[in-house]
């Protein structure tokens, strides 16, 4: 029962973070855009990665 507990603490207090740094992002437009950029170049990084998976799978039948 207590790692519960603790967990559910733990939990709470990741919350409380992302919420600050969320507020921390909104507030400031340069880092919105940085963050804008990453999640960018990590969704095309994502997107190659499912073609290539894709085409080598294809290659197997």
């Amino acid at each position: 029962m207590v790692k519960y507990s603790s967990q559910a603490s733990d939990r709470q207090d990741d919350l409380t973070t992302l919420s600050e740094l969320a507020g921390q992002i909104l507030r400031d437009p340069l880092l919105r855009w940085q963050i804008s950029q990453r999640v960018y170049q990590l969704m095309q990084e994502d997107m190659r990665s499912q073609r290539e998976t894709a085409k080598n799978y294809t290659r197997l039948f």
